[in-house]
């Protein structure tokens, strides 16, 4: 049976990894793939396009950096050249999932739908669905302190509508 595939956009991986991914990897039902900025991000939903096995979902931190491509380099400039400021994040589910003037028209074609996207960000849900609005209701969850280690597993099992084992 083949493990379904997940995309991680999250730019602090390297600190989380540990705490979040590792029960992802212990469950072994799944094959986590990781992306540490929107430019690796978009990469991996444009890689997968080709791919037999595609992307059965996606979480994304809201707060990213911009990583090397010019088109989410120049977003991250124009939005105040901060993580906070750019919600790049934000910016890719918006493309994703057809809401608003896309800033990468080449994620539209991907037609990957609100059900198999998650937000997992430091943002509050009131701050988030403020402002992503027309982006409700997505799986989401808040990545604290005293979060779960189980989180970013909990919200992949959300969107899958997978049951523990």
């Amino acid at each position: 049976m083949d493990k379904k595939r997940i995309l991680w956009i999250e730019d602090e991986v390297r600190r989380d990894v540990t705490e979040y991914a590792v029960p992802v990897f212990m469950d072994g039902r799944y094959d986590l793939i990781i992306a540490e900025n929107a430019s690796e991000g978009v990469a991996s939903l444009l890689h997968d396009k080709s791919a037999s096995n595609k992307f059965a979902a996606v979480i994304v931190d809201i707060r990213l950096q911009p990583g090397d491509d010019p088109i989410w380099v120049k977003q991250f400039q124009d939005s105040g050249h901060t993580a906070i400021s750019a919600r790049l994040g934000l910016k890719i589910l918006q493309d994703l999932v057809g809401e608003k003037t896309p800033v990468d028209r080449r994620l539209r074609e991907l037609q990957i739908k609100k059900e198999q996207v998650g937000v997992f960000t430091i943002e509050t849900e009131g701050e988030l669905r403020t402002a992503q609005n027309p982006l409700s209701p997505l799986a989401y969850r808040q990545k604290t302190g005293d979060a779960p280690k189980t989180t970013l597993l909990d919200i992949i099992r959300e969107i899958l509508g997978d049951q523990e084992r």
